[in-house]
């Protein structure tokens, strides 16, 4: 794997999107002539606790049968994802994924060393530990990452003279990342193990590569639904009435 710079934090922020709720363009994705019927979950589970890694190297929660697949392609770092995170998980879990109707799928789109070492923490643990980890990781964004930008423009000439595996653990200790996976149940030997994974960071590089050569991805969230690239809705409240249309209900109305 070649060696990765951190990019500038101009250059970071600036590949989040804003608010972008004005959908527009969206005549390719799916709109239900009737409503979709609920899916039972497996006995003794929601389907929010059901969660696989797809073929894409992304992880689905719910039902893998689902007949919406939404897809995120989120980036840690961005304050937009951390946006929709805060605002749209909630509501998309206990409204659309645990109806069994449609699957949430994040895949990592890393767009710097700082990003891909907060991914692989992420994906340091079991499959069911990685949106919890996620979650937590964008609540607490701004501790990590954006106090820590002072600090990581400090080290930059290390960084460009390390060792890819040098970079994600100067990194995960420069931010204070590493500590935080361990407060959340993520063993340090473990946490550097997967900080050390050449494969593991190979495999983000490619899911990035992949999502720039078949989707154009121009900034983060950007959503798939049913393969199709939602355009102008990076926000849930432009979001839910697309999800809503393809589930055959009224925008703004919840499942049962």
């Amino acid at each position: 794997m070649k060696k990765l710079i951190l990019a500038s934090t101009a250059l970071a922020l600036a590949a989040c999107n804003g608010d972008g709720d004005a959908a527009g363009g969206n005549a390719d994705l799916p709109v239900a002539d009737a409503p979709i019927e609920n899916v039972e979950a497996p006995e003794g589970q929601e389907w929010s606790e059901v969660v696989t890694m797809t073929d894409a190297g992304g992880y689905l929660m719910g039902n893998p049968d689902a007949p919406i697949k939404l897809v995120e392609y989120g980036s840690m770092t961005c304050g937009a994802c951390a946006r929709f995170d805060a605002e749209g998980t909630e509501p998309l879990v206990n409204d659309y994924v645990n109806s069994g109707r449609v699957s949430f799928e994040y895949r990592n789109y890393t767009r710097d060393v700082v990003d891909i070492t907060a991914s692989l923490l992420a994906r340091c643990g079991a499959e069911g530990t990685f949106f919890p980890l996620t979650h937590a990781m964008f609540g607490a964004q701004q501790q990590w990452f954006g106090e820590s930008i002072p600090q990581l423009q400090a080290i930059q000439g290390q960084l460009n003279a390390a060792a890819p595996a040098e970079q994600f653990k100067l990194v995960a200790e420069t931010t204070g990342l590493k500590t935080f996976a361990a407060q959340r149940g993520l063993p340090a030997a473990k946490a550097d193990a997967c900080l050390a994974d050449e494969a593991a960071a190979s495999k983000l590089v490619a899911i990035k590569n992949v999502a720039d050569t078949d989707y154009n991805i121009s900034g983060t969230p950007t959503f798939l639904i049913n393969n199709k690239v939602v355009e102008g809705a990076n926000q849930w409240p432009g979001l839910q009435p697309i999800l809503a249309a393809a589930v055959g209900e009224p925008a703004g109305d919840a499942a049962e």
